[in-house]
Order: structure tokens, then sequence, then C-alpha cells
């Protein structure tokens, strides 16, 4: 699934790895409710998966999504270029080191940044119980976000991004520009689960 405001892809191991993210956030989102009707203030876990990478399951997921950041972020640059300009620029920033001295960055060109330069800056979950929803929003300055689908019940509500209803599978994950304005109108089953991240370019391998 894809057009020029965002792409998706599958999750090759999402039959295994889903309900065991599934069951973990919907722990967490419970005992959270249940921590405010007792009066405790809970912080929200913007990061909640970057601080738990040392669950197997959650590294495997981010660890699959980084791999496509640079496809992503280098097909949202040069999405009207045709097809046969594309693919040299790509391969061989995969292959740039910090020695370099033929970056082509900064002057515009084909793409002028480091398709390999992105990192994910947070991850966290939502989960929806029935009647809830998500106001309409966007993610700037960021340039990328994305949402992870973990489960979709028959019935869950769509996401409606810059204006386009979408109804991605669990497994998939959908990528798109930070600036887009998206919303979920409330929810009306319970137990729709996704995780959501911004990803920011930072160019750290270069350091």
């Amino acid at each position: 699934m894809s057009n020029a405001r965002y792409y998706a892809s599958c999750f090759p191991e999402a039959e295994e790895i889903n309900p065991f993210i599934t069951e973990l956030v919907k722990k967490h989102k419970l005992d959270s409710v249940q921590r405010l009707k007792d009066g405790y203030r809970d912080e929200y876990p913007w990061r909640y998966f970057i601080e738990n990478r040392n669950i197997k399951q959650i590294d495997s997921l981010l660890t699959w999504i980084e791999s496509l950041i640079p496809q992503i972020s280098y097909d949202f640059s040069v999405r009207s270029l045709p097809d046969a300009a594309k693919e040299p620029y790509l391969e061989k920033s995969r292959n740039w080191t910090k020695d370099k001295a033929d970056f082509p960055w900064g002057g515009g060109g084909e793409c002028g940044f480091d398709p390999c330069g992105f990192e994910i800056i947070d991850a966290w979950y939502m989960y929806y119980l029935k009647g809830e929803g998500i106001v309409e929003h966007n993610h700037f300055p960021y340039p990328l976000a994305f949402v992870y689908y973990v489960n979709t019940p028959e019935g869950c509500s769509s996401v409606i991004l810059d204006g386009e209803e979408l109804a991605p599978e669990a497994g998939q994950c959908l990528f798109f520009e930070g600036h887009l304005f998206h919303k979920v109108p409330a929810a009306p089953v319970d137990d729709r689960c996704v995780i959501s991240g911004l990803i920011s370019y930072t160019n750290h391998r270069y350091e």
C-alpha cells in the first residue's frame, strides 16, 4: 500500500510477535487506568518501546522498521524522479563512511541527504478501548512518523491521514511525513492496538 504521501510494509514476524505485544500493551494500559483511578499521576510512555528493546519481540520489530527507513526516506525524497534514476544513489549511500569526501549533501541534486542517517526517536503504544480515539494532530517538526498495527479487530476504527481514510491490517507498518494531519475516530470496539513512532534525521554514523 503506497502513494505519494505514505508507504506501508508487512512485518514478516507479525503472526508470531503480535499476540505477545498485544498482551504486553493491554496489561500496561489497564494498569495505567487503575493507577489513575487510585489517584496516581501516570506518565505517558513516549519512549516505552525504545526503553524496552531488551525484550526480544520488541527489538525484532524495531530492528525491522529501522531496516526500512533508508528506502522509505529515499522514496519520499525522489518520488517525482523516474525509477531508473533512483537506485544507484541509495545503494551507494549504504557504503558511505566517515572518511568519504564526496557526500552529495546540501546542494539539492538527487536528494541531498544521507538516507541511512535517520533514527527512531520515540515509540509508544496506543491501545483503544471502546469509545476512545485520537483528535486530529501532526508530528511536525519530525520528518517521518510510523504506525505499526498490532491488533485490528473487526469493526475497529480506521485512521484518517491527510483527509484519506486508511484501514491497514494487523502486521502492517504505515510510514508518512510528520507534518501530515491525522486522526482516529472513536473506536466502536475494544482492543485496537498500534505502536506509533517518530523518526528524526540524526546522521550519527558520521560522528
